[in-house]
């Protein structure tokens, strides 16, 4: 796969290609196909549709191929490692007709468990790490827990922060255009060639829409921001619901030691403007602290139906107090002054001493019921004299 790279040109003629296997799909998203190269292993044509090739797309994939060259090294591992990078677009004559990817290695790939039995590999989609644990064992896969959910994430974290740093904008982010590997519990972003440098033109993405990002404005990485935040959430929590997935994040988060996940994914989905959402990168950097080190504590405060704001409580000091039993009042510190039976008595004598206060009658009880008796005792003379 390295030989084949370094053969090829940024810009490579689809004549000098060579030979192509059989599509591996059809007409999806800006592709009319995505086919294997004979000749060079481990690469893919995606061909474009026409619509796709408009003026200034030749710049804008040229930039996306040349950039890695200019990252460190770490970053240059990263995007080869965890996403499907453009290797060069693909001229016909003098026409952009597509580009070229590196095929996602064979961990991504696994067979499901259907009623017909194991179906063939295929991509395995984060769109079945956005769910329960025991809807993933019906289909044969693991039940994923949420240190292996956040390893996978932290992967698709990884290239966003590398995207966000060089103002690339992927503006896609949903079920489909990721995968994940069920072994090694790895993440990869594919139709990166699509990305734009600073902004890109809005298109409706049903349950992805950025709240604070109106209809037709261009999207950019604060709106890549919010979909990234909603999509770890979502495969965190194995919740597609938004109000579902954002509460939940907060609590298992908590539940399995680390509140700064849940936390700063919520204040990401719950911000009352854009300024005020984190980056990327803090999203990032929050998610490889080490498990106990220099996290938040969350306090939650339910402000509206099923919505919720956080407050970072870590630098309160709070001094925990047993709660008294149930069905007997805590005692105050006066009363358990009086109460306190005096030094070197036996616990008996004290007891027997200093009765409650409660078993005693009041003066004003007494009365009361003196009172009572008498009206009782009269009301009883009256019906006696007049039926005798």
């Amino acid at each position: 796969m390295t030989t084949a790279r370094k053969a090829l040109a940024s810009v490579a003629q689809l004549s000098g290609l060579g030979t192509f296997g059989a599509p591996i799909a059809r007409d999806e998203g800006e592709s009319l196909s995505i086919r294997p190269l004979t000749d060079h292993p481990g690469l893919l044509f995606k061909e474009y549709r026409p619509d796709i090739c408009v003026a200034g797309a030749d710049k804008r994939i040229d930039r996306l191929i040349a950039l890695p060259r200019r990252l460190s090294q770490k970053d240059r591992t990263a995007l080869a490692a965890s996403s499907c990078w453009p290797v060069s677009r693909v001229v016909d004559g003098d026409r952009t007709v597509g580009v070229l990817l590196p095929l996602a290695p064979k961990k991504y790939f696994s067979s499901l468990r259907l009623a017909t039995g194991p179906s063939d590999p295929k991509p395995l989609a984060v769109d079945w790490l956005a769910k329960p644990s025991d809807k993933q064992r019906q289909r044969g896969l693991p039940g994923m827990t949420f240190n292996q959910r956040l390893t996978v994430c932290r992967d698709l974290t990884s290239v966003a922060a590398i995207l966000e740093a060089e103002n690339v904008v992927y503006g896609d982010w949903s079920y489909s255009n990721a995968f994940w590997s069920r072994s090694d519990y790895r993440g990869y972003l594919i139709d990166v060639d699509t990305c734009a440098f600073d902004s890109r033109p809005w298109v409706r993405t049903p349950n992805w829409e950025d709240p604070l990002t109106p209809q037709g404005i261009p999207v950019d990485k604060k709106t890549d921001c919010y979909r990234l935040a909603l999509l770890v959430a979502r495969c965190l929590t194995g919740e597609r619901d938004l109000m579902n997935a954002r509460r939940k994040v907060v609590l298992i988060s908590r539940r399995e030691g680390r509140p700064d996940v849940g936390e700063i994914l919520a204040r990401t989905l719950t911000a009352a403007s854009r300024a005020a959402r984190p980056t990327i990168g803090d999203i990032h950097s929050t998610m490889n602290r080490p498990q106990g080190g220099a996290a938040a504590t969350v306090s939650i405060t339910t402000v509206s139906k099923n919505i919720a704001s956080w407050r970072d409580v870590s630098h309160v000091q709070t001094k925990l107090k047993r709660p008294a039993p149930a069905g007997r009042p805590a005692p105050s510190r006066i009363t358990a002054q009086k109460q306190a039976p005096t030094p070197g008595a036996s616990h008996s004598a004290s007891r027997a001493s200093t009765p409650p206060s409660s078993a005693l009658p009041s003066e004003r009880d007494m009365t009361i019921g003196c009172i009572t008796l008498f009206v009782l005792f009269a009301i009883v003379v009256a019906l006696l004299v007049i039926f005798l």
